[in-house]
């Protein structure tokens, strides 16, 4: 789906986390997530960020992303006061789909490379769009 901008004053502005992975006897993974919820105009927005943005109530922005059913699902947030782009890092996305996707190659005999070639794909693609947002919301 195509990536859009919308721009506007922040209202109703509400920070949360969001943990996701498993602990077992004290190892394991365990991943964070800022979720940052507001409204820009008539929109309802969310935005997913490995790090907590910097916006205030009040504070102009500009959010690119995608619309599905009345919410605006942002990929990254601009504070148009600062300057500031917060926005997933598109190298990790890459490095991670490319290295799946070599391992889906190599394992494609075994079955298991079915498995893995979608998932490469689908990684390769948030960071493309992680990319796109960035260029995006820095062109203004």
């Amino acid at each position: 789906m195509a990536l859009s901008k919308i721009s506007g004053t922040v209202s109703n502005l509400q920070f949360s986390s969001e943990m996701t992975g498993h602990m077992n006897k004290g190892s394991g993974s365990v991943q964070t997530k800022q979720v940052v919820t507001f409204r820009l105009g008539d929109k309802s927005v969310t935005v997913k960020l490995p790090v907590r943005p910097d916006i205030a109530e009040g504070e102009t922005v500009s959010v690119a992303g995608t619309e599905k059913n009345g919410l605006f699902t942002g990929v990254a947030i601009r504070n148009e006061k600062t300057g500031v782009v917060f926005v997933p890092s598109a190298v990790g996305a890459f490095v991670m789909g490319g290295l799946m996707l070599c391992l889906g190659v190599m394992t494609l005999l075994i079955i298991l490379g079915i498995f893995l070639l979608p998932f490469a794909a689908w990684v390769l693609y948030q960071g493309y769009q992680y990319q796109q947002a960035e260029k995006m919301l820095r062109a203004g």
